[in-house]
């Protein structure tokens, strides 16, 4: 869509995020064994609650935040459109910082 609207950074700006998610969700895997007799690490899911709450963050404010600024974009000035979505986007940011590990 960014292409088509002369935008030519769109893949660089999006990519980034999603780069972003995927070294996210890489830290909930941890060592979990190793093998014998190499001893080469085996990783595998692992409880960890920072990693775990960095992809949900990242995942939310990758998806909200382009959502406000599409809606600006395209005008779309239907009474409280834009606020609602600004206040989802308070609401969330809000209870993330309230649910930080």
């Amino acid at each position: 869509m960014t292409d088509e609207l002369g935008y030519q950074g769109g893949y660089s700006t999006y990519s980034s995020a999603a780069h972003a998610e995927l070294a996210g969700i890489w830290r909930m895997f941890g060592q979990t064994g190793a093998t014998f007799p190499a001893r080469e690490p085996v990783y595998g899911p692992a409880a960890n609650a920072a990693a775990s709450y960095a992809a949900a963050d990242g995942a939310l404010k990758s998806m909200m935040g382009p959502m406000e600024r599409i809606a600006l974009l395209f005008g779309w000035t239907v009474p409280g459109r834009a606020e609602e979505i600004s206040a989802t986007i308070d609401y969330m940011n809000s209870e993330m910082k309230r649910l930080r590990p």
